[in-house]
């Protein structure tokens, strides 16, 4: 069936990774992806976190430390927390703007009290947290997801929160089709049989399915319509109250028995026990996540999922390439700059305002 790709309530950032993953799908070779006959299935989000743009400050090569970074004057700069543990080369680019109390420094324990900026990475802000944080005007936070983060609560304060969309999109797509052709292929059932018989296994003996000409994006308005015909589907949403629980036992055995799930956005997209319990029935071919509920992932807590021979679990790597780290930590460095400077500029036509002197804006 040839098809052409459609978003399910697209945003901007999806529409980056959907050209990745053409550009991936053709780059990968003739053997099995040439002849696919779309893209694969986005489902994405109209939540306005989706929808930002990086910082158009920021100008990096992949790896390295951006070559027009922000400057503030030494006199004037903001005090910047830095409380996740990030690359040194995108500590000393935080340096160029702020004045940096960086991570493992004791004045970080008591950030609370004095921090008007926070860098982060994983760390929870709750609503305790924040009204612990009286001064706190800006939380910078490298990657897409804010669910760790009380947005409602930053709202109800006019804290702004500044993440990274669409700067690890390549990589999250690579991670996606990779993860799609892994449980295509049973490729670690391959590897843990060879490892225990001690020699290769015969190809006679090896099952696996060829995704050539499957049907992996489709033109269809619902997703139940969605679900029925799609054999890979892959899930590129944040995690609201609308999306939670959004796979769960009913859309399972909406899918075809051959199709292939993958979740690459957050935990709690699907419902755990209920993709057990169709993995174990063979409701579906399999599936894989790089995100669980539970963070990071335990034996204890996965070991009836990890079980099943066509699940595949990574531990929320798809973004961890060595050249991700430092453009995504640019730009909400660059964002948390560009925060201070509008608050500073706004403080400036205010008193000058007051004072009765004319303010004129000018362009660059």
């Amino acid at each position: 069936m040839s098809s052409s790709a459609v978003f399910f309530s697209p945003a901007e950032v999806i529409g980056d990774q959907l050209g990745a993953i053409k550009a991936s799908a053709q780059d990968i070779g003739p053997i099995y992806l040439r002849q696919i006959t779309a893209a694969i299935l986005i489902m994405s989000s109209s939540h306005p976190y989706y929808q930002q743009k990086p910082s158009s400050n920021s100008s990096f090569i992949m790896g390295s430390i951006p070559t027009n970074s922000p400057m503030a004057d030494s006199a004037t700069k903001l005090e910047l927390y830095i409380l996740s543990d990030f690359h040194p080369e995108a500590v000393k680019y935080a340096q160029n703007s702020f004045d940096c109390i960086p991570y493992g420094d004791p004045r970080t324990e008591n950030w609370h009290s004095h921090a008007t900026a926070i860098l982060i990475k994983d760390c929870y802000n709750t609503e305790d947290d924040l009204a612990s944080a009286p001064q706190l005007r800006v939380i910078g936070k490298q990657g897409v997801g804010l669910d760790k983060i009380d947005a409602e609560a930053c709202k109800r304060r006019n804290v702004k929160v500044c993440n990274t969309p669409g700067v690890n999109a390549s990589a999250v797509t690579e991670m996606a089709l990779c993860l799609a052709l892994t449980v295509a292929r049973e490729v670690p059932q391959m590897v843990i049989r060879q490892r225990i018989q001690g020699e290769a296994i015969r190809k006679e003996t090896v099952a696996g399915m060829l995704l050539s000409r499957k049907t992996i994006g489709v033109a269809l308005q619902t997703l139940p319509e969605l679900l029925e015909v799609t054999d890979v589907v892959t899930l590129h949403v944040p995690l609201t109250h609308s999306t939670k629980n959004m796979i769960a036992a009913p859309q399972l055995k909406q899918m075809k028995k051959t199709a292939i799930l993958i979740n690459t956005a957050r935990g709690g997209i699907v419902n755990e026990e209920d993709l057990a319990d169709a993995l174990e029935k063979g409701e579906i071919w399999g599936a894989s996540f790089d995100c669980h509920c539970q963070e990071p992932p335990t034996l204890a807590k996965y070991e009836r999922l990890w079980k099943c021979p066509r699940f595949v679990g990574t531990p929320h790597i798809a973004a961890a390439t060595d050249e991700t780290p430092i453009p995504t930590i640019s730009v909400a460095i660059d964002g948390i700059f560009d925060v201070d400077l509008t608050r500073a500029n706004k403080k400036i036509v205010a008193e000058a305002e007051a004072n009765g002197t004319e303010v004129r804006l000018l362009s660059h």
